[in-house]
Parts: structure tokens; C-alpha cells; sequence
């Protein structure tokens, strides 16, 4: 479905590697990589990051992470 705010794809991982989460094989050192989730401001500040072996599956804490940000209360605002 489509989305009320940019998502990230990362195909070759350049972004990962920068998040700290993707490391590519270097010399005997393998590949390590981790799943991230991150909230990012609109000025491009990480403000929520959650990195682990398992994908976050915490969708209720993202949209009140991004609501924190927006100054909004996701209780109290009139649902359609």
C-alpha cells in the first residue's frame, strides 16, 4: 500500500553500512549484516533506531515514535 512518508530501500546497502548494520566481506572477515529500523525527523536526525537479529515487528511504537515527533497525541486525535 502506499505510504504517508518516505520509506528507504537499500538495494546495495550503501545506507546500511552508514546505519551501522552492514558490513561487506572483508579479507577473512565475513559479511555481517543486522536488521535496523530507524525513525528519521524531518531534518534528517535518527530519533528512534532499533537494530537485532529479527525484524521489528513493533508497528504500534513506530507510529507513536512518529507521532511524539509531530508533537501529536495518537489517543486523543479524532480517527476517521
Amino acid at each position: 500500500g502506499a505510504f504517508d512518508f518516505p520509506v528507504l530501500s537499500d538495494k546495495d546497502r550503501s545506507v546500511a553500512s552508514r546505519y551501522g548494520v552492514y558490513r561487506p566481506k572483508v579479507g577473512e572477515a565475513p559479511e555481517w549484516e543486522v536488521h535496523g529500523t530507524f525513525v528519521i525527523d524531518r531534518k534528517g536526525i535518527v530519533r528512534w533506531a532499533n537494530t537485532g537479529d529479527e525484524p521489528f515487528i513493533g508497528n504500534a511504537t513506530i507510529l507513536g515514535e512518529l507521532a511524539r515527533i509531530e508533537n501529536r497525541n495518537p489517543d486523543t486525535e479524532k480517527r476517521p
